[in-house]
Formats: structure tokens, C-alpha cells, sequence
């Protein structure tokens, strides 16, 4: 089963700065809900007041922004998750029609820390095998990035913190 991705919020969706991936996916749950426009960028323009720049989930802990209630899931370290419970949420929200953003695995910094993750929208998933679609945006292309590999990727990390909302 897979959720209607807009395509009008496909077209007028970017990631405006190159470290501002969970802002963006942030909005792209906003846009995807219809809580606001296509042309929507008040969190990476810092109008709301909120980060402009990554960090994490915490940041939308219990917030309400434009009408949708977000709620940070599965706080614990990676590698400490209860894997089978973050896969049976993410499949109860997308039964409830209902996106899950999410951070996955990006490679290496600049820097050389391993520690480089990714704000993704997960939209549908396939029980059998199991599969989880997302999408992205990357800074400086302004076309979305579609994976199909979500399951097996945390499955790999052993896990990943989650946004949802009411």
C-alpha cells in the first residue's frame, strides 16, 4: 500500500540548504497533509523559529505547526531499538493514512565522523517481502529521490528515531 504523493508539493519542493534535511522533510509532511501550500518554507527560512539546520527530532518533540501535532518516536540510541515495534508503527501509520518521517544512513561527513544520516518521508510499504518506500529531496536537486530499500536499511542501522503526527 502506498499514499498519494502530490504531484503539484513534488514540483515545488526543494532541501534549501545542504544542512537543512529534517527541516525539509518536516515541511514535506506539512505539504503532503495539505496543512499548507506547495510553495511553503517557513521552517528552512527560519520563520517559525525552529531550526534551520539539521539536528534531530527532538526539535519537533510535541510542536504543532500549522495545525499537524508531531510527536518524536523511538528516542534510544541506534543499535538499541526495538526494531519489530519501529517497523509495526511505521506500518499502523501508513494504515492510518498517515506519513512517517524518518533518518537514514548517509555516509561519512566531511569531516571523516560517520555519522552522517538523512531525513526521509516513508509513504507505502509491501508486507510480503517486507519493503518500505520513502522520499527525499537533496540540496541542489530539485527533483525527489524515491528508495524502495528502507526496510533492509534499518534493519542495517538496527533502528532509527521517527516522526509522527496527529
Amino acid at each position: 500500500m502506498k499514499l498519494e504523493l502530490d504531484p503539484d508539493v513534488l514540483k515545488n519542493h526543494q532541501q534549501k540548504k545542504s544542512n537543512s534535511c529534517i527541516p525539509m522533510s518536516v515541511e514535506l509532511l506539512l505539504k503532503l497533509n495539505g496543512n499548507v501550500k506547495p510553495t511553503f518554507f517557513d521552517i528552512q527560512d527560519g520563520n517559525l523559529g525552529y531550526k534551520t539546520y539539521d539536528g534531530d527530532g527532538w526539535e519537533y518533540k510535541d510542536k504543532t505547526i500549522e495545525g499537524m501535532k508531531l510527536h518524536h518516536l523511538f528516542e534510544d540510541k541506534r543499535g538499541k531499538y526495538p526494531i519489530e515495534k519501529l517497523f509495526d508503527k511505521i506500518r499502523e501509520e501508513l494504515d492510518n493514512k498517515r506519513f512517517v518521517q524518518i533518518s537514514l544512513y548517509n555516509g561519512k561527513r566531511n569531516n571523516g565522523k560517520d555519522d552522517n544520516y538523512h531525513g526521509w518521508v516513508v509513504y507505502g510499504y509491501e508486507q510480503n517481502p517486507d519493503k518500505f518506500y520513502g522520499i527525499t529531496f537533496d540540496h541542489g536537486n530539485p527533483n525527489p529521490v524515491y528508495k524502495d530499500t528502507v526496510f533492509e536499511e534499518l534493519t542495517k542501522m538496527k533502528g532509527t528515531d521517527i516522526l509522527v503526527y496527529e
